[in-house]
């Protein structure tokens, strides 16, 4: 279980999120929503340790983070932020990065890196990209690179900092699959989503956050239900219901 308890943080004295206690596991899909600057990205840098928390703590499986250790926590979280630098790298050592926290020092990749890599360049469709420089690459290719070293960590926990950017409706729809899968297969995923209806379509549990806290959690129908996505967003959201029982969420202006 990766839990967050009371955290607060932000960037050089000026909070961001403040008091925020969530708990993220049991194979689950997390989406985490808000409008932009609500500290969603903080949140996830935070559990990182990627900014200055100035309270609370991070514990994974029971302990702190200090106490797990940076490399063992790095064995068990992935982190995909909302920037990266593509730098002077094939498509297939970049995704070779994935490896890092398995390996010893000084570096030696094992077969078992190599492998691991190309199944999950293979799962996004990508070996073809694998000598390719990251700079020829178009940004939807670059993502899905990026993608690729997440899963090579072979993680627990994955947090996806808005992992459908660049991405096509077609590649958009692809990682929706990968992310509930990934969540059959007892990984959980947490990720920042900006299309509300696809957070409500293939979530498990929904977060809400505004203005640096949480206010509001639960299953998407709850959240639906309860009408914080019109108090946050200021949209109104429309839940239809087709012939098989499953539900589709479609958000509109007031």
């Amino acid at each position: 279980m990766l839990e967050i308890d009371n955290l607060s943080a932000g960037y050089g004295g000026r909070p961001v999120i403040t008091q925020i206690s969530a708990c993220f596991g049991g194979g689950q899909v997390v989406s985490v929503i808000g409008p932009n600057g609500s500290g969603k990205s903080t949140l996830f840098k935070a559990v990182m340790g990627l900014c200055r928390v100035s309270a609370g703590v991070v514990r994974l499986d029971g302990k702190t983070a200090a106490e797990t250790g940076e490399r063992l926590f790095a064995q068990k979280v992935s982190y995909l932020p909302q920037i990266r630098s593509a730098g002077a790298l094939t498509a297939g050592r970049m995704v070779l990065h994935g490896r890092f926290p398995w390996l010893s020092c000084p570096r030696h990749y094992r077969k078992e890196d190599y492998e691991r890599c190309d199944s999950a360049m293979e799962r996004l469709g990508i070996s073809k990209l694998r000598d390719v420089q990251m700079d020829a690459l178009s940004g939807g290719e670059r993502q899905k690179v990026y993608l690729a070293m997440a899963l090579a960590g072979d993680t627990e926990y994955f947090l996806f900092d808005e992992p459908a950017t660049y991405l096509d409706v077609r590649h958009q729809v692809e990682l929706a699959a990968l992310m509930q899968e990934l969540g059959r297969q007892g990984k959980t995923v947490t990720a920042v989503l900006h299309d509300i209806n696809s957070a409500l379509q293939i979530s498990d549990r929904i977060v809400v956050m505004c203005r640096g806290r949480i206010v509001a959690e639960g299953a998407p129908e709850e959240i639906y239900e309860s009408g914080v996505l019109q108090e946050v967003f200021g949209v109104k959201v429309r839940r239809l219901v087709d012939g098989d029982g499953k539900a589709y969420y479609i958000a509109s202006g007031l």
